[in-house]
């Protein structure tokens, strides 16, 4: 064991074999050479083996071995010129430095604020002044130290001499120890000893206060076109005039000085021989106007403007007014352009127009009371203008070549109005408005109507078309002289007659029965609400009430027939009552006839009832229906006649 521990130790001593050699720089640990070796090491570690126990019997044991380990090494070691200097390699100076640092083997680098000294090696390095100590040397960087009647300047860069008396209030810098010299544009002046500014020309009306400066006297100042030369001032420019003295202005030709105040006083104005009036006076003879005015160099005034020339139809008075002449009159400024235009003649422009009375239609103005009539109008002989149509009877020509009719009368041509009548002219011609002229071979009936010449007598209560009588309601028979109805008048009082329906309604048919049919009495039973029942109007207070029945009823005529008279009616019923009296000594008599007429009517119902289509209208207004089955009560249909 002893020798094994030898051996180990021995053999932990490296065993170094040179690989490579390179040397590098850096500013920290400067030059340094790297090498690499390699090296042997004994490395103990543990091992297992058989020992022998007892007799044949081994055990297992452990021990401690060793084996041999290369490693590679790396050593850094500074290169020639170098030197270790703690923890780096330095360069290595043989002649040492002065003001300097060792930078480099046998190289020195000056320090800040000092440069090699000339004509020495580059080891000694000296201080640098900026001001290169002029009058002194230079002891450190930028450090002075001055010779004798110098002194340090302010800054410390430069020194500069000292002089007992103060050179710049004489003008003068001091340029050596007592020593002073006057300043660049000043000169010495011997009678006082001091520098005096120098300009190289004379100042007038002034004095030289600096090189080149001339400062005026009072009132005066420079010209602006020289600086040698001092003219008078005034306070306010001499505006179209002269400064000639201080504050005096001399005006030149056409100018004058204000009046009133003093600064009117030193001001030149224009002269204008007459006032501007409207305008201010701004050069001689010129004025400027005011708005709406202009200058008349004539009359070298201002004068109204008017946008409108007035003449020569007038005088301009005022802005845009007009004086005109007689005869004429402004024009509205209310009415449109165009409107306005349209007075204005063709030859010249004018805000005057003519004026003419009455005014000039369809047709202009030209001269007062003298009308211009525009194409397609002629000149009437009281002045007016008037359209030119060809033709235009029954009519006014309201433009030219256009016709307006007249009242009545409508357009059939162009230029031409024929008379109109609202109905129509049948068998005629329309002659005047609604005035129709028969053609030949008829003539004019009760209705207006022109109808053929009737033979037959109607007794006016038909009209006669084509020689044939045409019946009115209510009328019958060839010459249409046989009732077919009559009116029953009753008291409205008579409790008879309740419920039956008044109609207040009216037409010509139903005019025309109650004016010509005849009345009858004693027939109320006759009477119901289908009859066609009407209050007869009267002068007293009486109120009498009428209703329209056939004839066939059974009633009686009555003697009076009067539809306008209402005492005549009354008395008609008086008569009837009386009739009544006497008919009572006559009942047998009364009824027989009444049976025979019931029967009868009972008949003609029969028939009509077989035969409807066999009864027609007598008139073309017809009230009663005679389709109706016929009973002693009369049934009228309202509808015939447009009453509901």
């Amino acid at each position: 064991m002893r020798h094994v521990g030898s051996i180990v130790l021995i053999n932990s001593i490296l065993v170094t074999v040179v690989q490579t050699m390179m040397s590098t720089f850096d500013i920290e640990s400067g030059c340094t050479m790297t090498t690499r070796r390699l090296t042997e090491q004994y490395v103990p570690y543990t091992e297992t083996y058989r020992a022998r126990a007892w007799g044949i019997f081994t055990k297992i044991k452990s021990r401690t071995n060793y084996k041999i380990q290369h490693n590679w090494v790396t050593e850094k070691t500074c290169c020639y010129g170098w030197t270790v200097q703690g923890t780096a390699c330095v360069p290595v100076c043989l002649i040492s430095c002065v003001n300097a640092n060792c930078v480099m083997p046998n190289t020195c680098e000056c320090k800040q604020g000092f440069a090699y000294a000339p004509n020495q090696e580059k080891y000694v390095c000296e201080p640098v002044c900026n001001g290169n100590c002029t009058n002194g040397v230079c002891v450190s960087p930028d450090r002075c130290k001055c010779d004798r009647g110098y002194e340090l300047s302010t800054n410390g860069s430069h020194c500069q001499p000292i002089c007992q008396q103060n050179c710049e209030q004489r003008n003068a810098r001091c340029v050596g120890p007592d020593t002073c010299a006057c300043q660049p544009g000043y000169q010495q002046d011997n009678h006082t000893n001091s520098c005096e500014p120098i300009c190289s020309e004379s100042c007038a009306n002034g004095s030289c206060v600096a090189p080149e400066v001339c400062n005026c006297n009072p009132g005066y100042e420079l010209l602006a076109d020289s600086k040698y030369v001092c003219g008078p001032a005034c306070e306010n420019a001499c505006v179209n005039g002269n400064c000639t003295a201080p504050n005096v202005c001399s005006c030149h030709s056409g100018y004058k000085l204000g009046e009133g105040d003093a600064t009117m006083r030193r001001e030149c104005q224009p002269i204008c021989e007459k006032p501007c009036g409207n305008g201010t006076c701004v050069a001689p003879g010129v004025c400027n106007c005011t708005e709406s005015y202009w200058f008349n160099e004539e009359e070298q005034t201002c004068v109204p403007s008017c946008k409108i020339p007035c003449e020569p139809r007038g005088v301009c008075v005022a802005p845009d007014t007009c004086a005109c002449f007689d005869g004429y009159r402004m024009i509205d400024r209310s009415a449109k352009e165009n409107e306005v235009s349209s007075n204005i003649t063709d030859e010249y422009t004018s805000a005057c127009e003519p004026v003419c009375e009455p005014s000039c239609k369809h047709g202009k103005c030209t001269a007062p009371n003298f009308c211009s009539c525009i194409g397609n109008h002629t000149q009437t002989v009281d002045g007016q203008c008037e359209p030119i149509c060809p033709s235009c009877e029954n009519g006014v020509c309201v433009e030219p070549g256009v016709c307006q009719c007249l009242k009545g009368f409508v357009r059939r041509s162009e230029d031409r109005c024929s008379p109109f009548c609202e109905n129509g002219c049948e068998n005629s011609e329309c002659v005047a408005p609604n005035e129709c002229r028969c053609n030949a071979g008829f003539e004019t009936n009760a209705n207006g109507t022109c109808v053929k010449p009737c033979t037959r007598v109607c007794k006016g209560h038909a009209l006669c078309v084509e020689d044939k009588c045409e019946c009115s309601y209510g009328w019958a028979g060839p010459d249409c002289d046989q009732p077919t109805v009559c009116i029953l008048t009753t008291d409205s009082n008579n409790t008879r007659l309740d419920g039956l329906a008044v109609h207040n309604e009216t037409n010509s048919t139903l005019t025309n029965v109650k004016r010509y049919a005849p009345y009858c009495y004693q027939c109320n039973e006759t009477a119901s609400n289908k009859s066609l029942c009407f209050v007869i109007t009267s002068n007293d207070s009486l109120s009498t009430l009428g209703c329209i029945v056939e004839r066939e009823s059974p009633c009686y005529p009555s003697p009076y027939h009067s539809s306008t008279d209402a005492v005549s009616r009354m008395a008609g019923t008086f008569a009837a009552v009386a009739i009544l009296i006497m008919g009572a000594t006559t009942a047998a008599v009364y009824f027989t006839i009444q049976r025979h007429r019931r029967k009868k009517m009972h008949a003609a119902t029969m028939q009509t009832a077989l035969y409807p289509k066999a009864v027609t209208h007598e008139a073309n207004e017809c009230l009663i229906s005679e389709e109706e089955s016929h009973d002693a009560l009369l049934t009228l249909n309202l509808n015939d006649i447009g009453i509901n």
